[in-house]
């Protein structure tokens, strides 16, 4: 009798422990602690973001969009409270609970994908990732009228002559030495993906894959190679970084431009560029459709940089503007010329640039992957736009970052939250329409023949092939 007494007790001792730690921590939760950051975010949110803006107009409620985060930090915080998944900040912010809460508060408001936008905590990318990376199989098909049949045994579970009842658009023709052949491939917002499942005989099969790699290059920014007569631009940003020299950046791309129009055949390298200014390539550009020219003196390229921007909304805020001289570049046309306007759409004004015999007269390799992203897919769009069919897109997708663009990154000072955002739409831009190539955000351009960056010699060969 004792002995169940001294149980009974324990239990009762147990019990109230359990509603002591959920008591201590749930009534904590407060939005006090975020309410400095909630107001700068409404700010920057309306004085900094097109697509925000645009749902404003659309009927969005900024008080209701405001209240929706809080909600939803409340929620999140308490399940991390609860779980000791993190604990509060010195300001007594919860701060991948907020980060989660302005995410999920903005995908649930802003209905147009916006791969540019991201919401940084203070350890990890928080919203959803802007890039579906390539996994790679080792599973290759025949195909046979529109059925693709496995070409290979490839172990136990998988036997030559399955047919694949799968999305076929997981399957690419690849090139891979000197053939074409078909793959099984996986496109994933994951960073490390080791397995995956694929569909064969109406059945799912678990099988190994691996990430494309690309093997490490020089840490230039811009740099170029001539083999015999082929000129290779390697470009890995069009946001030049300070500790590489800006100087040494444009002095390289002068002597690009001298070069390029020498060659039969130019091929741009834009794997893993991660965008920048587009504003950057231009006077290359400038220099295969008009030849060796003062670019920055030549009016025929002040009418380029102006229909090339041709159908863009632009937000024209004070915040924006402050954020080109805070990053020392204004764009190449005034935006804040007439501040009565809160957008800016652009319109040409005059005569066109139409060029029927552009300078350069060769053929144009593009080598992209997933990681091709911003200002280099705007540098596709106009190559394709400019040289339509003389230009040959190899390599993977592109990242699929350019319906938006113009992007700065705000902090919001309690939490150290850093949301990137876009003020200008890029979706009317005529370089960007499905007739040239570009599928949206996510999609981005794909490539009129795969060939995977572990197979760099693969890339050379295919090359040689096709410049003659």
């Amino acid at each position: 009798m004792e002995k169940r007494k001294q149980e009974k007790k324990m239990r009762k001792f147990f019990l109230i422990g359990l509603l002591f730690i959920f008591l201590s921590c749930s009534p904590k939760i407060s939005t006090n602690p975020i309410e400095k950051d909630c107001e700068y975010l409404r700010t920057v949110l309306t004085e900094a973001s097109i697509d925000f803006n645009q749902a404003v107009d659309a009927g969005l409620d900024i008080d209701e969009f405001i209240n929706d985060v809080k909600n939803r930090y409340i929620k999140f915080a308490e399940k991390d409270c609860k779980t000791k998944y993190e604990k509060p900040d010195e300001n007594g912010i919860y701060n991948t609970a907020f980060a989660v809460a302005i995410t999920y508060a903005l995908q649930n408001s802003l209905k147009r994908e916006n791969t540019h936008m991201t919401i940084k905590g203070k350890n990890e990318y928080i919203a959803k990732s802007y890039v579906n990376r390539v996994y790679l199989s080792d599973i290759f098909f025949e195909k046979i009228d529109d059925a693709f049949y496995v070409q290979n045994k490839f172990n136990s579970d998988i036997a030559k002559g399955m047919k694949y009842t799968g999305n076929v658009e997981n399957i690419v023709k690849e090139y891979n030495n000197g053939d074409y052949v078909y793959r099984y491939i996986i496109f994933s917002e994951k960073i490390s993906l080791n397995t995956a499942e694929i569909n064969l005989d109406n059945k799912i099969i678990e099988i190994p894959v691996r990430r494309d790699e690309l093997n490490p290059r020089n840490g230039k920014d811009l740099w170029y190679e001539k083999k015999g007569n082929k000129l290779y631009i390697i470009a890995r940003t069009f946001k030049p970084h300070l500790e590489n020299n800006i100087e040494n950046y444009e002095k390289t791309r002068d002597e690009i431009c001298e070069k390029i129009n020498n060659f039969s055949t130019v091929i741009f390298d834009f794997r893993d560029n991660n965008g920048g200014y587009a504003a950057n390539f231009i006077p290359i550009l400038a220099t295969m459709l008009f030849g060796n020219i003062d670019f920055y003196n030549d009016e025929r390229c002040r009418k380029l940089e102006a229909d090339l921007e041709v159908g863009e909304i632009v937000l024209t805020t004070e915040t924006i503007k402050n954020s080109y001289l805070l990053d020392g570049q204004m764009p190449s046309i005034n935006y804040f010329e007439d501040k009565k306007e809160r957008y800016k759409t652009f319109t040409q004004e005059g005569e066109r640039i139409e060029i029927d015999n552009p300078a350069f007269n060769g053929k144009i390799f593009i080598i992209m992957n997933t990681f091709t992203t911003s200002a280099a897919e705007k540098s596709i769009a106009f190559l394709k736009y400019y040289f339509k069919d003389k230009v040959f897109l190899i390599g993977e997708k592109s990242a699929g970052m350019l319906d938006f663009g113009g992007s700065f990154s705000y902090l919001l000072p309690d939490s150290k939250i850093r949301i990137q955002l876009c003020h200008i739409d890029n979706t009317g831009n005529k370089i960007l329409s499905k007739e040239n190539g570009w599928r949206g955000d996510t999609e981005g351009f794909y490539p009129d023949y795969w060939i995977f960056s572990e197979n760099e010699d693969y890339i050379d060969d295919f090359i040689k092939l096709h410049s003659k």
